[in-house]
């Protein structure tokens, strides 16, 4: 039976941040400082914030320099756990690739380059209520250029994605990169690299298992270009980011 107190969240962690270059030549993206503290920091206290203690991280780009930097977490008060990929596995795969860590129980998934303020203690009691078998936060204030978008109805379920062949009417939403996702989401995940999306996401809408939608109207940030991340630490230095991150 699941929980709905959940106590472990991973990182992704180990992409290239090609888009990123030359900032991230030398330096893995989740370590892009902002006013001197890395990304991934800032993503880590705000686990902790809502009593998330134990930490997965996948690691391959540059991971050595995240593990050297984090250690076990001790100084963050949090345990983390590492789990190296010999070759870049994907959103999907890096699940896989970390499924023991979660011991058949529900998880929380958040990208290492991005920032938000998603209330992740509301973010799991509507998944629990809505007998959902995943949870997607989607950033109902975020500009859509650049992001595919997610398409909801008007219950707050997901109904598909803007890249589908056919078009669909609905509300469009900017995914945040922070979801939950029961266990069953092994079932549909391959060994090896996959994109959670198409892997489990699209093959579970078209099977009409249910997908619910938490709407976040806060700040939403992702590093995910050099203008970006500038735009992001502008916005921090401004305080809109960083003081309401725990």
């Amino acid at each position: 039976m699941l929980r709905n107190n959940m106590k472990r969240a991973i990182i992704l962690s180990a992409g290239f941040g090609e888009r990123l270059r030359p900032l991230t030549n030398t330096i893995p993206k989740p370590l892009l400082p902002i006013h001197g503290k890395p990304i991934i920091a800032y993503i880590i206290e705000r686990l902790k914030f809502f009593g998330i203690l134990d930490i997965a991280i996948n690691l391959h780009y540059l991971g050595n320099q995240i593990e050297s930097y984090l250690g076990d977490g001790f100084r963050y008060g949090v345990r983390i756990t590492y789990f190296y990929e010999p070759t870049i596995l994907g959103t999907g795969g890096a699940l896989w690739n970390a499924k023991r860590f979660f011991n058949n129980q529900s998880l929380l998934v958040v990208n290492g380059d991005t920032l938000s303020d998603v209330d992740i203690m509301a973010m799991i009691r509507e998944h629990f209520n809505s007998k959902a078998i995943a949870t997607m936060a989607l950033s109902t204030v975020a500009p859509h250029d650049g992001f595919s978008c997610v398409i909801t109805n008007n219950q707050n379920r997901v109904i598909g994605f803007e890249n589908d062949l056919r078009p669909l009417p609905g509300n469009r939403y900017v995914f945040t990169g922070t979801h939950i996702l029961d266990p069953v989401c092994f079932d549909f995940l391959p060994d090896g690299n996959s994109h959670i999306i198409d892997v489990f996401y699209k093959v579970a809408l078209k099977k009409q298992l249910p997908i619910h939608a938490f709407l976040h109207n806060g700040y939403f940030y992702d590093i995910g270009t050099p203008k970006r991340y500038d735009d992001t630490c502008k916005e921090y230095l401004k305080g809109t980011g960083d003081d309401k991150s725990v």
